[in-house]
């Protein structure tokens, strides 16, 4: 087998949820850069950060994206701004396949606060999409939706 032949691992559960609430934190912190001199939002953004230490997901961010979520407040640039608001996408994405969110529409934006909400953005481990108990349902439904064969649109189970 040839170096780019090689088999393609798809990443656990565990994995998925992590970078989902990466994501959630990073668009998170997008949303607030405009907020610099409001030391609530300062404290916010420092606790977020202190957050994804406190649930082990500072290992899932890409080493930009540790800077973007460590930047004080108004120090970000336009293009980094816009570019962690889009993650948007790829954490609604990432919500529904575990299970947390539908997909919206493909004419209209995710609902970021409501998504990271629905991951448990900012709650301790016990209440984020990382613990046991949400696995062992996310797994299920995942089950549910995906065993057997791939079927054709439209083809019953």
């Amino acid at each position: 087998m040839a170096a780019n032949d090689a088999e393609l691992i798809a990443p656990s559960a565990d994995r998925v949820a992590r970078r989902a609430l990466s994501l959630a934190a990073l668009v998170c912190r997008s949303a607030i850069e405009d907020n610099a001199g409001n030391q609530e939002a300062e404290a916010f953004r420092a606790s977020v950060v202190s957050w994804a230490g406190d649930v082990g997901l500072t290992d899932e961010l890409e080493p930009g994206e540790i800077g973007i979520l460590e930047a004080p407040l108004g120090s970000l640039t336009q293009r980094q701004v816009i570019d962690a608001s889009w993650r948007t996408e790829g954490l609604a994405v990432l919500a529904w396949a575990l299970g947390r969110c539908e997909l919206p529409p493909y004419d209209a934006q995710a609902n970021a606060p409501r998504i990271a909400e629905a991951l448990g953005f900012c709650e301790r481990r016990a209440g984020t999409v990382l613990h046991a108990h949400s696995f062992a349902s996310t797994l299920s439904w995942l089950g549910s939706q995906y065993s057997g064969p791939p079927r054709t649109r439209g083809e019953p189970r």
